[in-house]
């Protein structure tokens, strides 16, 4: 998601302090390689022609509309970007109590980051995230997608150790937004970590679609550990959310250990692994805020 780089005094130019157009095409198509969608912030009335002139010669994804949004009617402005790029992707507000308006593919909703500040500060446990997981991706296709983002400084809502945060923002349903990589964090180890889950989301269609659960785990208000499930593909999640580190069990759905054998799942990160226990049980070690995420071999 990025923020405006339009001047106030011409919505088709990008700001002279934002960097140029062909340095905005080159971070785009750098997305676009990582498998990654840009939506430019618009904060301004605009003609839908200046709009499908954005989506034409940047190659952006989509628009997110902060206020006063397209002077045209929405049906219109809609109809012309989707000749211009069909999968073109439309956000807004979630719309209070109505819902989100029909013409939107995505909307925001602040509930992922208060929920994570309410587990951070002791006041909620790992069931306070299970609701907003397990119903993120609606059964209807068709239907608006939540944006999942972190709340502001998000890169320190867990300390240093960044796995837990961001564990939870790119598997646990809805499209995580990371805003001009702000809150994602700085260093090597989280730039590490984000593109090791960019290309594992890339190349697993389950994390980002499908079917979600929860799975059982020794210590449930701790730590919270879900899968999900796309026709043959899944992947496996688990988090501590606890200043505490966790050494226990997690109760593996048939899918990942069959007949209780060997474990069918593969580590995206470095770290802790699972390991075989009995009864469908696996070990599992997570540091204090650390996270594992699986995908299926």
């Amino acid at each position: 998601m990025l923020a405006p780089v339009q001047p106030e005094d011409d919505p088709s130019a990008v700001r002279i302090e934002r960097g140029t157009a062909d340095n905005l095409r080159d971070m785009i198509l750098q997305a676009h390689s990582l498998g990654q969608k840009v939506v430019l912030d618009w904060d301004r009335p605009a003609d839908v022609d200046v709009l499908a002139g954005w989506t034409r010669d940047f190659g952006l994804d989509g628009f997110r509309f902060i206020r006063g949004g397209p002077a045209d009617p929405l049906k219109t402005t809609r109809a012309v970007l989707i000749r211009t790029k069909p999968e073109i992707l439309l956000a807004g507000d979630a719309g209070g109590e109505s819902g989100p308006a029909p013409w939107l593919d995505l909307y925001g909703s602040a509930s992922f980051g208060e929920a994570l500040l309410e587990v951070r500060s002791g006041k909620a446990g790992a069931e306070r995230l299970e609701e907003m997981v397990l119903s993120a991706d609606p059964a209807d296709r068709a239907a608006s997608l939540p944006i999942r983002s972190l709340p502001p400084g998000g890169s320190n809502i867990f300390g240093e150790e960044p796995s837990a945060h961001l564990a939870l923002l790119l598997t646990g349903g809805g499209v995580p937004m990371i805003r001009s990589g702000e809150e994602a964090g700085e260093g090597r180890a989280v730039e590490k970590m984000m593109r090791r889950l960019a290309a594992a989301r890339k190349k697993h269609p389950a994390f980002s679609r499908g079917q979600t659960f929860r799975v059982a785990a020794s210590d449930g208000r701790s730590v919270f550990a879900f899968a999900r499930f796309y026709r043959e593909d899944a992947i496996f999640t688990a988090v501590n959310l606890s200043k505490e580190p966790f050494e226990g069990t997690v109760l593996l759905p048939e899918i990942f250990r069959p007949g209780g054998g060997k474990i069918r799942l593969k580590r995206v990160l470095p770290g802790p692994d699972l390991s075989p226990g009995e009864e469908g049980r696996a070990s599992l070690r997570l540091p204090p805020w650390g996270a594992q995420v699986w995908v299926l071999r």
